[in-house]
């Protein structure tokens, strides 16, 4: 017996078989993007938005910022407090050491709160780390 599916069929399940494979795609662990660029003052959007979650994560009542997406001077102010706070280079850059030491902050963040170690991993996309 042989069956045929009309266009729209076709169609559906085509967007069915691609959202399938989106999750899937989207449920396995974190990885870094590799070749992820340095983050500067200046930068906005999500980059600048993970830089912000990650020194919000130390749970630090002095070393704090408000998760805007805007990498201005309270930002880069924080940024060099939190560096200097790990014994990185305080420059005010995040490059590799900086970007894995906030991904490691907020991923330790989601634990405490309870929440999906997926929650922020969309951070490792975007923040220039080791791994």
């Amino acid at each position: 017996m042989k069956f045929r599916l009309g266009r729209r069929a076709r169609v559906a399940t085509t967007v069915g078989a691609v959202a399938v494979a989106s999750l899937l795609a989207t449920s396995s662990p974190a990885s870094a993007l590799p070749g992820a660029g340095y983050i500067r003052y200046g930068e906005t959007g999500d980059r600048a938005l993970c830089v912000q979650l990650g020194i919000d994560s130390m749970d630090n009542s002095t070393i704090y910022t408000y998760p805007d997406g805007q990498f201005g001077p309270s930002t880069l102010k924080a940024l060099k407090a939190f560096q200097s706070y790990w014994h990185l280079d305080p420059d005010g850059v995040v490059g590799p050491a900086t970007g894995t030491k906030l991904m490691e902050m907020i991923y330790l963040d989601s634990k405490r709160a309870g929440r999906a170690d997926s929650d922020n991993t969309w951070c490792y996309r975007v923040l220039p780390t080791y791994s």
